[in-house]
């Protein structure tokens, strides 16, 4: 199983960012995407817990490292990649 920090790195090798989704309509976005190219792999957002922080963070330097304002978590997430 790949993890958030494969995930992560793997952007950043791709000069890319993980996805941030801050609304609903950004959120439908990302999950019609998701469906359309990835309909069978599960695959990773940018929330994140790591670096000691209690609270959901958006992935990013600790310039562009921010808390999550939106939730839209899908029954049975967010699980810690089948960790929780």
């Amino acid at each position: 199983m790949r993890t958030f920090q494969n995930a992560q790195t793997f952007c950043e090798n791709e000069n890319s960012m993980m996805a941030r989704v801050e609304s609903l309509e950004e959120n439908l976005a990302v999950r019609t995407l998701i469906s359309k190219e990835f309909p069978q792999h599960p695959v990773w957002i940018g929330a994140n817990r790591i670096g000691g922080h209690k609270e959901w963070r958006w992935a990013g330097d600790s310039s562009t490292s921010s808390p999550l304002t939106y939730f839209r978590w899908v029954e049975g997430q967010p699980d810690d990649g089948g960790e929780s």
